[in-house]
């Protein structure tokens, strides 16, 4: 027999054995009674004595006392029972705020719904969480409703509520087996509510029993009941801003609610209530509600983030004030010019212990990702002499409205107790910079159960007062590879999560959170991809200045100087220089290093590739959100001449200055121009002149669209001509090691690999210039 029978049996009975025990006190009573009645008559018996009717009385406690005790046990039993019965119908509903939590992580992760943002408003929350396509949110990706959840089995399967009359909201339902008989005999429903009113004053209205006021009006409309918990349990030293008395924190006009101690941080609570509803009409009934904060940063703590290590030796005195925090080590010298203030004044609304904490990495093994477990140091010493050694002083957090007290860290209270050096400890650049992993330089020190780390460090001050320790980051991000080029970049890996990138110039496919380009109308613009992020977001709300390639035009005074004939070796010069030098043209590639630089060859090679040639071309483009008279922002609204020439002071003027070089020329100097009716030339890139400034005609849109068109066969000839086949990184796969890309003697007029891959694509693959990246 299942247990809801024999529960329900037990009832039976002992329902039964009350009303026996009820029947049979009150006919022994009734006896008694009419027996004392009849006796009382009779003169006999009317002077007896006392022993029968104590001995009635006696009985008649009994009897009434094991009633009591009877009746007493059959309400425990009912109210156990029931109890019962609540934990039943508790416990399926529990399930079922599982399943809202889960929501709502999928809800804020950028990864898998990545329509949000980092901070979205709430309207974006509630039609995500719809998936109806409304409030410019788009229906998510995958092409199903990823916040209903399915089931094989049609019975057991969501499906969406209306709950207050006004379409389908955020609410859903589903059968459940309460008892575990196999039967579903429960409707379980609940809802995700975070919707705020537009006057944040009404929250301070808790009232529950009045219709149309309070909490009982937001219910109807869908609306939380109260403020965020997490923000209600805290107390500021600062005044509420205005909009924020009487206790509401005041809002960001999204939805979101200002934390009264730290300014820079947002919350916002979903209020989730489940409602079971089993199918016996005598059945206990279960509601549960659950609140849940969620937290988002509109400002940036640090006063300094560094992927690398923090080194820090100043010669002068060198103050410092907040919050600074490093992936690799932090390591500070300085003798004792080095002082950490905390933030501010202690009356400061932003004097809290957090926002002064000095904290190093502290990275737990992920051998999926191939990242390595490592934990950063708090050193007195410089990497620069390999040396432990100085007396840096730090302030540190005595409690709220207090003054900080002063510790001092020398090479017997840092974080190290070590034969090694600060150059072991140090991060290894080339794992840093190729593997976004921190290694210390020297392998034992990272090496499993090492045991570096100086056992008091954690009774030390600077530890437990919490102004330096080890804090897990993630790391910031939003460019995280190169340009909106759909490839993938430079970086080793991108996201919150420091995923692998594929090969660097490989094509990034099926994934929005790197390659969206355009939300749905009235989206938050910010939820463009993270592959040129900057560049996709201008793209959608303002203003693109694309700066192109600058093309040399050789030397107006002739190759190393007046009368230098260059020859063609290998290179395409001349190596048998004259006075002054073919090989030493800033065009030419780099041959070797000349005896005079032997020492500073870097620096001369330096000189040489930063040289200002005055025969040069150099142009900008202006692309606008929206757009050309077209509305099209992906083409540009104006082309400027943007070669200047700060070389000298003569020849920045004169870059910059617009003049009619054509005035005293004869008619046939330059035909079509001079012996025009008004002949006016304002430009001459070959020896600088009116070069920086003046707008040009835009081609247009058809001449980048056609193959044939002039304007594609002048590209086609500037690539062929100063661009490599096999360049373009890192917007396209570098080659194997062993060659050199741009090859000089390419890119020795200007870099235009780029544009030679890009049309390659066009002419080569087929690819038509409106599929192109942005």
């Amino acid at each position: 027999m299942s247990t809801p029978r024999i529960i329900r049996a037990a009832q039976t009975l002992l329902h039964r054995i009350s009303r026996t025990a009820q029947a049979f006190t009150k006919g022994i009573v009734n006896w008694l009674l009419r027996s004392l009645l009849v006796l009382g008559r009779q003169p006999r018996w009317s002077k007896a004595g006392f022993v029968l009717p104590t001995t009635i009385l006696l009985l008649l406690v009994v009897t009434l006392t094991v009633g009591a005790i009877g009746f007493r046990t059959f309400t425990r039993t009912q109210q156990t029972i029931g109890e019962r019965q609540q934990r039943v119908i508790y416990n399926a509903a529990t399930p079922a705020l599982d399943r809202a939590k889960a929501k709502l992580e999928f809800l804020f992760d950028i990864n898998r719904d990545p329509r949000g943002g980092t901070v979205p408003k709430e309207d974006t929350l509630l039609h995500m969480m719809l998936n109806d396509g409304g409030g410019g949110v788009s229906a998510h990706g995958s092409g199903v409703d990823p916040y209903t959840f399915t089931d094989n089995n049609p019975d057991l399967k969501e499906t969406r509520l209306d709950v207050n009359g006004g379409g389908i909201d955020n609410a859903w339902k589903y059968r459940a087996d309460t008892n575990g008989d196999g039967t579903l005999d429960a409707t379980i429903a609940y809802s995700i509510v975070f919707q705020a009113p537009a006057n944040k004053n009404e929250l301070k209205d808790t009232r529950d029993n009045v219709p149309g006021k309070g909490a009982v009006d937001r219910a109807a409309k869908l609306q939380i009941r109260n403020t965020p918990l997490s923000s209600a349990t805290q107390v500021s030293s600062c005044r509420p801003s205005a909009g924020g008395t009487g206790g509401v924190p005041q809002t960001n006009d999204e939805g979101w609610f200002k934390d009264p101690v730290n300014t820079t941080i947002l919350r916002k609570n979903f209020q989730v209530d489940v409602y079971v509803l089993p199918d016996n009409p005598n059945g206990a009934i279960a509601t549960i509600e659950f609140q849940q904060d969620r937290q988002a940063n509109q400002g940036f703590k640090w006063a300094a983030w560094f992927r690398n290590d923090i080194e820090i030796y100043p010669g002068a005195p060198f103050n410092w004030n907040g919050a600074m925090h490093s992936e690799g080590n932090v390591i500070v010298n300085g003798s004792s010019n080095f002082k950490g203030y905390m933030i501010s004044s202690i009356a400061s609304c932003l004097y809290t212990q957090d926002a002064s904490e000095i904290t190093t990495s502290k990275i737990d093994k992920d051998e999926s990702l191939g990242i390595p477990a490592f934990e950063g140091q708090f050193i007195a010493g410089t990497v620069r002499d390999n040396s432990f050694g100085g007396s840096p002083s730090f302030d540190l957090w005595n409690g709220a409205n207090v003054m900080p007290v002063n510790s001092t860290m020398d090479s017997g209270k840092d974080s190290v107790t070590t034969t090694l050096t600060p150059a072991d400890f140090a991060l290894d650049p080339v794992k840093l910079h190729t593997d976004d992993i921190s290694v210390n330089r020297n392998p034992s020190i990272s090496a499993p159960n090492a045991t570096q780390r100086d056992s008091n460090w954690k009774n030390r001050p600077l530890n437990q007062k919490k102004r330096m320790y080890n804090l897990a980051q993630d790391t910031p991000y939003v460019d995280d590879t190169f340009r909106a080029d759909n490839r993938w970049g430079p970086k080793p890996r991108w996201g919150p999560h420091r995923d692998r990138i594929g090969p660097i110039g490989s094509q990034i496919v099926g994934n929005v959170a790197m390659t969206g380009d355009d939300p749905a109308p009235g989206a938050d613009s910010t939820s463009v991809g993270l592959d040129g992020y900057w560049e996709r977001r201008a793209r959608r709300e303002g203003l693109r200045l694309i700066v192109g390639q600058r093309l040399e035009l050789g030397d107006p005074a002739g190759w190393g100087g007046p009368g230098e004939t260059p020859l063609n070796p290998a290179y395409g010069i001349d190596t048998n220089d004259g006075a002054f030098g073919v090989s030493k043209e800033p065009l030419v590639p780099w041959l070797e290093c000349g005896s005079s630089n032997t020492p500073r060859c870097n620096e001369a090679r330096q000189r040489k590739t930063l040289w200002d040639n005055l025969a040069s071309v150099q142009a900008t483009a202006v692309y606008h959100a929206f757009g050309d008279t077209g509305g099209n922002p992906d083409f540009p609204l104006a082309c400027i001449a943007t070669t200047v020439h700060p070389g000298t002071a003569g020849t920045l003027d004169k870059s910059g200055t617009f003049e009619n070089l054509a005035y005293g020329l004869p008619n046939n100097a330059i035909v079509g121009y001079t012996d025009a009716t008004q002949p006016l030339i304002i430009s001459d890139f070959f020896r600088g002149r009116g070069t920086n400034g003046w707008e040009y005609k835009v081609p247009s849109l058809t001449d980048f669209r056609t193959s044939t068109s002039p304007l594609r066969t002048a590209l086609r000839n500037l690539a062929q001509f100063a661009g490599d086949p096999q360049g373009g990184t890192p917007s396209f796969q570098p080659p194997p090691d062993t060659a050199l890309t741009p090859y000089p003697p390419m890119s020795m007029w200007g870099d235009f690999s780029m544009l030679r891959r890009v049309i390659d694509l066009m002419e080569g693959s087929g690819i038509s210039y409106d599929a192109l990246s942005p």
